[in-house]
């Protein structure tokens, strides 16, 4: 979706672009610059924008519900 609406397919930090504002809890967590305890902000010069695009998050029950919720009819 985010290709069709112009955007490159990956987020930035907990930003959703363009997106309306109910599919934020997607993208709660992009931000995340640290992996394993060590923090990779800065490392080697990367910008933290781009270490936050390096990695997927895991998620934690609550969050997959409010993300699954923007799909499901009541």
């Amino acid at each position: 979706m985010r290709r069709i609406r112009g955007e490159k397919g990956w987020s930035t930090g907990d930003s959703r672009g363009i997106l309306p504002a109910p599919t934020q809890p997607i993208y709660n967590g992009e931000g995340n610059t640290t992996q394993g305890e060590a923090s990779l902000a800065g490392l080697g010069g990367v910008a933290s924008g781009s270490v936050s695009e390096f990695f997927d998050e895991l998620l934690t029950k609550e969050q997959v519900f409010a993300i699954a919720k923007l799909f499901v009819r009541d």
